[in-house]
């Protein structure tokens, strides 16, 4: 079994992808990082793999993100995977509707999120894990 945190980028941006992708990266060497350009993409790799957080755009070429979201976490109470929502949509009640819907952390994509990502990310995380009690 594998110590890498998992960390799934759906987002139709390949820009966006890539440097968050590299920004994990360079963070903490343990993160595995799958990218999707699409919310349909996204849930199938849900699907096939596990994955331990979803960094999730709500503006999506298939589908919204708030769809993914849905299915991702139909349960807001107990999410079963950890979702962090960084948009380009400047509209802060999607943020607060995303917070509403499940997702652990939303912010507008912006210069120097990357430095808040990680930190989101693992507290997402470990909030999900707590309501599993997988930690304590």
């Amino acid at each position: 079994m594998s110590d890498a945190t998992t960390v799934l980028l759906i987002d139709d941006d390949p820009q966006y992808r890539e440097y968050y992708a590299q920004r994990l990266h360079s963070s903490l060497a343990n993160y595995d990082v799958v990218e999707a350009a699409t919310g349909r993409s996204g849930l199938d790799t849900c699907a096939r793999q596990p994955i331990d957080c979803v960094v999730l755009e709500i503006d999506l070429p298939d589908m919204s993100g708030f769809e993914v979201l849905a299915k991702l976490v139909p349960r807001t109470y107990r999410p079963e995977i950890a979702v962090v929502v960084l948009t380009r949509l400047p509209n802060r009640f999607l943020l607060d509707l995303a917070m509403k819907n499940g997702a652990r952390a939303a912010f507008q994509k912006t210069v120097g999120i990357g430095d808040l990502l990680e930190e989101s990310i693992l507290k997402a995380i470990a909030t999900v894990q707590r309501l599993h009690g997988l930690v304590s």
